[in-house]
């Protein structure tokens, strides 16, 4: 992103290879470009990707786009619009999600997955409104591969209602793991050093800056393959994100708000009755913390989101060494510490046999946690001032799928963070 310019990526994908053109038009200038696909086979339902990069937009601004295929005697055209970046502004609002499929049934053949239909927030994203890009934690389609690329595909699609007008931005998870991210890489377009193939990366929108971390690079992996690439990537993101915090300090007085996103959380609280959320509180978040806290809090975070389980949860602000500070709950001036929101209820094909639930005991440093199907509104107010509401649909992750949320939508979290 330049200082004065801004650009977005456009993806999307065919069966068949045909000559695809683009066209941009802002009133005061065209593009017209010729694309030309990727080709894809392994794992791909849709064996060609296109994917161009429109350079030097105006911050803020709507544009319209046109995409048109094939031959004269058969033409598929389409024609949507997008907002780039607002730039450097106030009231900027953000939607927040992770772990979310819209798939109606499991992978066949696997007990922990579902084999029957559950509902998705899909539906209240398209009468959401006012928000200028959505934030996914990770976790996407369960999964991207699965039966040859179809499921990939067909959330796509699905959620292609929302994200062809709306900047999608993403956090690898790890559901997107698989061949070392090959899916992932192949369909999403993030911003962030070369190095990183969009697996971490940061940005600035409004007052805010945000730096995302891929929590699945470690190296403590026990496959041989595996460790050499976590491993290096473990290093490499290290090195990136201590560049990238001291290089926003230099410019913190513009955009004071520091976010960090990231899959796996730091923080969370364990379940004796779960051993999978036993393994992830209990022996993953300790590493997390091992690795990021303590440049986190010399570099004053201020707000850090994760998913990976599917429960909300939000701290009060953490310290070092585990110094919690309760003095406010919903209204926090000048913290001493980073909040930390769990928020991995989107809605995913996992079922009640793979138990995220919420615990009888949770952490000191929690003051909510919560299971229904939602969502997050994050808005960036001003320099000064910065809000978050969880948004809750229906009674649990598991009502009928036919279930309409949009009635039952109501805000179970509203707090504050004020410098």
């Amino acid at each position: 992103i330049k200082k004065h310019s801004t650009s977005v990526f456009l993806t999307f994908s065919v069966k068949k290879k045909i000559t695809c053109t683009l066209w941009v038009d802002d009133e005061t200038a065209i593009y017209n470009k010729d694309l030309v696909p990727k080709e894809l086979k392994k794992n791909f339902n849709y064996n060609y990707i296109y994917k161009f990069e429109i350079k030097n937009l105006k911050y803020n601004a709507k544009y319209k786009y046109e995409i048109e295929c094939g031959s004269k005697e058969n033409v598929y055209r389409f024609t949507r619009s997008f907002f780039t970046n607002p730039g450097l502004k106030d009231d900027v609002n953000l939607l927040v999600l992770g772990d979310w499929s819209t798939a109606p049934v499991g992978d066949p053949g696997k007990i922990k997955h579902t084999q029957f239909p559950k509902p998705n927030i899909l539906g209240a994203l398209q009468k959401e409104s006012n928000f200028t890009s959505i934030w996914h934690l990770g976790d996407i389609a369960y999964d991207l591969h699965s039966e040859s690329g179809l499921r990939g595909d067909n959330y796509l699609n699905e959620v292609e209602i929302v994200t062809d007008h709306v900047p999608y931005m993403l956090v690898p998870g790890n559901h997107e793991t698989s061949d070392s991210y090959k899916q992932y890489r192949a369909r999403f377009n993030m911003p962030g050093p070369a190095q990183s193939s969009g697996l971490y990366y940061s940005y600035d929108i409004g007052r805010a800056h945000v730096v995302v971390i891929n929590t699945e690079f470690r190296n403590d992996y026990k496959k041989e393959k595996e460790l050499e690439f976590n491993k290096s990537m473990f290093y490499k993101q290290l090195q990136w994100l201590k560049k990238d915090l001291e290089k926003h300090k230099q410019s913190r007085e513009a955009r004071p708000w520091l976010i960090v996103m990231g899959h796996k959380p730091m923080y969370c609280s364990t379940n004796k009755h779960s051993y999978m959320i036993q393994r992830v509180c209990e022996l993953q978040a300790p590493k997390i913390r091992e690795a990021y806290e303590d440049l986190f809090l010399d570099y004053k975070v201020d707000l850090l989101f994760f998913g990976h389980l599917h429960l909300y949860e939000r701290s009060y602000p953490i310290g070092k060494n585990y110094k919690v500070y309760k003095e406010e709950s919903e209204f926090y001036r000048k913290p001493k510490g980073p909040i930390h929101v769990i928020n991995g209820v989107a809605g995913n094909i996992e079922s009640k046999y793979v138990p995220f639930n919420v615990t009888d005991t949770p952490l000191k440093s929690t003051y909510m946690i919560s299971e229904p199907l939602g969502y997050g509104i994050l808005s960036i107010v001003n320099k000064t001032h910065l809000n978050y509401k969880q948004i809750a649909f229906g009674e649990s992750q598991f009502d009928p799928a036919d279930s309409d949320l949009w009635p039952t939508r109501r805000v179970i979290d509203d707090f504050w963070i004020i410098k």
